[in-house]
């Protein structure tokens, strides 16, 4: 896929730059955090908390996040306009080095991606979930890091599968998230989500629904999930995505997902 724009940081100004040198960390171990940031309508959708996690998740990794850019974000993008709709990934690396060097100088790369968000049709019909049984690893507790393989592999079962999108669990069989999106799930009565430390991602739409609903964070385990009665999943290019089956079981309601949505896309899309 060719990216309509991709910059690498450099004196505080993002230039054009195509490639990632081999001897970056960020290529050679996955040493990097990211953030994933909505291009609508010509603006970059909920920039300042991404920015603040962004920098939150820098500094829990031991890189450091230039002052600068998000003055140099807000220049090329202003040269941007409103040509481009899609998704703008920002990623800090731990720079070169050993494994264990120290991070003297950590590299910023931004491009953007061609994404569509879910149709019309497939949020009214709902998303399939697939459950992955292979455990995964906390890394860096809710931080985004480049260490994504594992939900590459949850979400590949998942079409191999003909669902949308898997459930990834820990060693110990607690809910995890979805392999590219937090999981919200309306059990027993009560809005859930898994908890951050067990390596649910800090997004800031997941955040979002958290600050204007009543879920708050649970431990869920498989066995609880699958007797939830309804369920939805959220990142920053679906928004908020209804899901309409888990493990083959179809849920008796998508009702307050596409509630909540709605109240989303007025809100923070204008749309």
């Amino acid at each position: 896929m060719k990216s309509p724009f991709s910059w690498q940081f450099q004196e505080d100004e993002l230039i054009d730059a195509h490639t990632i040198p081999i001897w970056d960390r960020g290529f050679r171990y996955g040493m990097s955090v990211f953030e994933t940031i909505l291009l609508h309508r010509g603006r970059a959708v909920l920039e300042a908390e991404h920015l603040e996690r962004l920098q939150k998740a820098s500094a829990a990794a031991g890189f450091v996040l230039p002052v600068g850019l998000q003055s140099a974000l807000a220049r090329r993008l202003e040269e941007l306009g409103g040509s481009f709709s899609g998704m703008m990934r920002i990623y800090v690396t731990a720079g070169s080095g050993a494994p264990l060097s120290e991070t003297r100088e950590s590299r910023v790369f931004v491009f953007g991606e061609e994404a569509e968000a879910p149709s019309a049709l497939e949020r009214e019909r709902g998303w399939n979930l697939h459950v992955s049984r292979a455990p995964i690893f906390a890394v860096l507790g809710g931080w985004k890091t480049g260490n994504y393989w594992p939900h590459v592999q949850a979400l590949a079962e998942a079409r191999q599968s003909a669902c949308d999108e898997s459930v990834m669990l820990d060693l110990a069989g607690s809910v995890v998230s979805a392999a590219m999106a937090n999981l919200f799930a309306l059990i027993d009565g009560e809005w859930l989500t898994p908890p951050l430390a067990f390596g649910a991602r800090d997004g800031v739409v997941r955040d979002w629904v958290m600050q204007n609903s009543s879920a708050r964070e649970e431990v869920i385990v498989l066995e609880a999930l699958l007797r939830a009665t309804e369920c939805f999943l959220t990142n920053s290019r679906i928004g908020i995505q209804p899901v309409r089956s888990i493990d083959g079981r179809e849920l008796p309601s998508q009702s307050a997902g596409r509630l909540i949505y709605d109240t989303y896309r007025e809100k923070i899309l204008g749309a």
